[in-house]
């Protein structure tokens, strides 16, 4: 494996350390080596000179005095053939390797060695020290000097040393460093065995130590540390094997991308710790469904891959993703009431599919199965592979809508169904739809989440926002003032995230646009799941400036009251999904019935979405349902349509509509308290304004 720790993955660290390991003790051991040679090469010098010292006065002077007559040169003694024999006698007996006494005239006067008698050395002697090299007989100086024993000395110590007994003469003593200094040599070369045995033993107890580590962490590198399964990088090259052994044995490899469904209302309701559970039990179960050949690993989340290997056809593992959605739907202990399932993706491939294909192709499928409301598995077939097509395409043709100007706002009505204001439009929502130059109308339904989940909406949320208000400053200059309806726009957490202020107030300023005349609109799981307190601040900054905030599709998510009584809020939109039973569920009308008691306890206006029929709308209003929305009602219209429905309705005088926060006040009718906001000079008193802008 590569990426995580570089080069060849965990095994090369483990080399590289080892290496180091010894690299570095080598090179203390050859510092301390010439540390200790260098401290050995000055003892044999000192050992030397002093040795020398020793034979120049107390064997050569006294054998010159002793053979010397009175009136006798002591030069013509040191030639004597006895003297030259005694100092012989004296350099086999004491390891010396060569003698000679150097006359006044700068030739050898005396010497063990009798062929070297007369030569004369290359330079000026002055006396006492220590001279490196050897000195070369075709120039007229003296040849390497031997031992006793014929073994040449290449790098003897040599000495001169004057005599004490007159006529300036000077002693040349040659000695062996192996001869002079034994025990140093010996320890010199005991220190270079145990270097050598130093890094020998240094290495064979690193190498096993090394091996366990390299396993250690190869394991590691691998493994998630959660569940134990492969993690995302093991994965790949897992089934890039896989892909490579179906190609040799004729077989094909299959691939099931699973995620949760429900996850993530168990991880929001009992914690990290309740989801760990869960993820670590799920985990269980996917290693029992499978082979010892297969292969699980956690991709990424709540996300899990099975890899197939060598499968003879589709149908074999369609019975492995059946078997895993079986027992994936079997109840797990520690989550409560919490249901837990699966959407699947499978595709499988033989060798002209690439591991990487083969991946994405499988998450493909399981997005298709997520979107048709999961806990079944879809298989990624050619109609897939189309429907993936064109979802790459209008992820492509999407990001250019904007600056092409293929995209408008159509608006949907807000209707009052309680007091005197029954029956008026009070607000609408602006929603985005896109003209193709060439596909035509394309549906929101089709490349809103598309536009979701590829992240273009980064592009497309500022479009909208700045499109809204040019349309509310148009209607707040036009149209009277008990007649313009508030416009609200959603809004995804991103948004929220994302310097929304900051783009709100420049496109108000540009457009001079009231941000009063604004809602936005923010779905449950959204704004109740979200542990992010800026995107809290967000919202409470958008009410300060006149703004009201919706909670859209309220009943899907799993909010919890005590936040939900928390949060600024002044309108809940109950789901569609609710109202289509409502006159047929006892459950639906239940759930119905609650909601509108509960936005009355905690003073909020509450609206049902999706009203399709008369009996639909009866029922709400009788339920206390302030505001109604849907095709029975009103249709998404362009703006001059809208305008044109105000300017026929019934407009009566009369109390505020009955949105937002509300108190009851000391007449005992119901006053939305954020809505009394002040006009400019010209569009009516604060009193005769609505709920929703309308008066």
């Amino acid at each position: 494996m590569r990426g995580r720790f570089g080069g060849d993955g965990p095994r090369s660290v483990v080399r590289t350390f080892a290496w180091r390991s010894a690299i570095v003790f080598a090179i203390v051991a050859v510092g301390l080596h010439v540390l200790v040679s260098s401290a050995v090469t000055g003892h044999v010098r000192q050992a030397a000179t002093f040795h020398a010292e020793f034979v120049a006065h107390s064997v050569l002077d006294p054998l010159l005095a002793e053979r010397s007559q009175p009136d006798e040169p002591v030069h013509e003694a040191a030639g004597d053939p006895a003297f030259r024999a005694a100092i012989e006698a004296y350099a086999i007996d004491e390891h010396v390797v060569r003698i000679l006494i150097w006359g006044m005239d700068g030739t050898v006067i005396a010497s063990d060695d009798p062929s070297v008698l007369g030569a004369s050395p290359p330079g000026y002697l002055d006396g006492v020290g220590v001279q490196d090299g050897a000195l070369h007989a075709d120039d007229g100086s003296l040849d390497a000097p031997a031992t006793p024993g014929g073994r040449a000395v290449d790098d003897p110590v040599r000495s001169f040393i004057p005599l004490e007994t007159g006529d300036d003469l000077v002693a040349e003593i040659l000695q062996d460093p192996a001869m002079s200094i034994g025990a140093a040599s010996s320890f010199s070369r005991l220190l270079d065995l145990t270097v050598v045995g130093g890094l020998a033993l240094l290495w064979a107890l690193l190498l096993p130590v090394a091996r366990r580590a390299s396993r250690r962490l190869d394991r590691q590198a691998r493994t998630d540390d959660l569940t134990g399964l492969l993690n995302r990088g093991a994965v790949r090259s897992r089934l890039k094997d896989a892909v490579d052994h179906a190609g040799r044995a004729g077989a094909y490899v299959a691939v099931l991308f699973i995620d949760l469904d429900g996850f993530k209302a168990i991880n929001e309701a009992g914690g990290h710790q309740a989801g760990d559970h869960v993820l670590r039990q799920v985990a269980a179960r996917l290693r029992g469904q499978v082979r010892s050949v297969d292969a699980v690993g956690r991709f990424a989340g709540d996300e899990f891959v099975v890899i197939i290997d060598g499968v003879n056809d589709e149908v074999a593992a369609e019975q492995v993703a059946a078997r895993t959605l079986e027992t994936l739907r079997e109840p797990i202990d520690g989550v409560g009431p919490h249901r837990l399932t699966a959407s699947i993706g499978m595709s499988v491939g033989s060798t002209r599919s690439s591991a990487d294909e083969l991946l994405r192709d499988a998450d493909a499928a399981m997005y298709e199965a997520k979107s048709d409301g999961g806990d079944h598995y879809r298989v990624f077939d050619d109609e897939l592979r189309c429907l993936v097509a064109r979802r790459q395409w209008i992820e492509r043709e999407v990001l250019s809508a904007v600056d092409d100007d293929q995209l408008h706002l159509v608006f949907q009505p807000f209707v009052a169904l309680q007091g005197e204001r029954a029956g008026t439009v009070v607000a609408v929502e602006a929603l985005l739809r896109w003209t193709h130059p060439e596909e035509g109308p394309i549906g929101p339904g089709e490349f809103i989440p598309i536009a979701e989940t590829s992240g273009a909406l980064h592009r497309l949320g500022p479009w909208i926002i700045d499109a809204a208000c040019h349309q509310l400053a148009t209607w707040q200059t036009e149209l009277p003032a008990h007649a313009e309806p508030r416009i609200f726009v959603n809004l995804s957490p991103v948004e929220l995230r994302n310097g929304l202020l900051d783009q709100l107030d420049d496109v108000l300023e540009r457009t001079g646009a009231d941000a009063r005349g604004l809602g936005f609109e923010i779905t449950e799981t959204a704004i109740l799941s979200e542990d992010d307190t800026s995107v809290v601040d967000t919202l409470a900054a958008l009410r300060d400036r006149g703004c009201v905030i919706a909670v859209d599709d309220f009943g899907t998510g799993y909010s919890s009251l005590s936040r939900l009584r928390t949060m600024p809020i002044d309108l809940l939109k109950l789901d569609a999904s609710f109202v289509g039973s409502l006159t047929s569920s006892r459950r639906e009308l239940a759930i119905s019935t609650a909601v509108a008691g509960l936005a009355q306890r905690l003073g909020v206006t509450v609206l049902a979405e999706g009203i399709e029929t008369t009996d639909q709308l009866v029922a709400v209003r009788e339920l206390g349902f302030d505001l109604a929305q849907g095709y029975h009602l009103a249709r998404p219209a362009p703006p001059e349509e809208i305008v044109a429905y105000l300017s026929t309705a019934a407009l009566p005088a009369g109390p505020p509509a009955p949105i937002g926060d509300r108190h009851l006040d000391p007449d005992g009718g119901v006053t939305p308290s954020w809505a009394l906001r002040p006009r400019g000079e010209g569009r009516g008193s604060a009193d005769a304004v609505g709920g929703l802008g309308v008066g």
